[in-house]
């Protein structure tokens, strides 16, 4: 949260030091700053293709962010997903106006979602870690609502629908003894019976796109979004843990994603 309020941040007072770039007249006392001109002609619709990384945050109380064994006996296994987990992204842009304001995006979103948990007891260690991989196909909407000054560079806004497929996870119980030579080490499949879910989601995005070297452009983004805004299952229990012990319900997940990538104008 505190990486995407900082972005924003720093779009922001970007964006107080441009202002007069959207004016097309200078203010008095103010040094005129001439606003960008995209020179190369337009076809409709002008492609683009993406690729960086990108990263999920889970927010929120939500067993999913808990840690995976707790220490009492109120909580129940948490996903131990806590704190950002890595992806990659795909995109293809689609521009659709000569202003080149308007744009569709489509694309992939592929997260690795990692817990791990270590308990050092009486003359034993135990160790847990708890995998998951999220799949998401990615639909949206920008619109680029000013140009700044340098790069072509663009500030942009939009919405993205986003469809997850949740696979079945892996979690590993591993004691190991330190009084005597022996380890019990213990790998299930998380939730197998459920099949492969998938869950309909939906995010809100602000970004700064800009040119390298044309064709070349980089984006950086941050978002706020839902991952099961439609289709949860309450047998199921929540969405994110290894198992549906003392689970009567799916909880929503909020999560915060941060997304880099190099694009490449076709």
């Amino acid at each position: 949260m505190i990486k995407v309020v900082i972005l924003f941040g720093i779009l922001l007072g970007v964006c107080s030091q441009t202002s007069t770039a959207q004016t097309g007249q200078p203010q008095a006392g103010k040094k005129a700053v001439i606003q960008p001109v995209v020179t190369r002609p337009y076809t409709f619709p002008e492609i683009q293709i993406g690729i960086g990384l990108t990263t999920s945050w889970l927010n929120g109380s939500n067993p999913a962010s808990d840690i995976i064994l707790p220490k009492d006996t109120v909580h129940t296994i948490g996903g131990g997903f806590n704190g950002q987990q890595p992806g990659i992204a795909l995109r293809g842009i689609f521009i659709m106006d000569p202003e080149r304001r308007m744009r569709i995006t489509t694309g992939l979103d592929y997260v690795w979602f990692t817990g791990l948990q270590r308990i050092e007891g009486s003359g034993y260690t135990l160790y847990a870690r708890h995998t998951l991989e999220i799949p998401t196909a990615v639909l949206g909407f920008e619109y680029a609502f000013m140009n700044l000054p340098l790069a072509n560079a663009k500030l942009y806004g939009g919405v993205d629908a986003r469809y997850s497929f949740i696979t079945n996870g892996t979690f590993r119980r591993k004691i190991v003894y330190k009084l005597i030579d022996n380890i019990d080490d213990v790998t299930i499949s998380t939730k197998k019976s459920f099949g492969t879910p998938s869950r309909f989601g939906a995010a809100l995005k602000l970004g700064i796109e800009g040119e390298l070297l044309d064709p070349v452009y980089v984006n950086i983004s941050g978002a706020y979004g839902a991952i099961n805004l439609i289709g949860r299952n309450n047998r199921r229990g929540e969405l994110f843990t290894p198992t549906t012990d003392d689970e009567t319900q799916e909880s929503l997940l909020g999560n915060i994603m941060f997304t880099m990538m190099i694009q490449y104008r076709l």
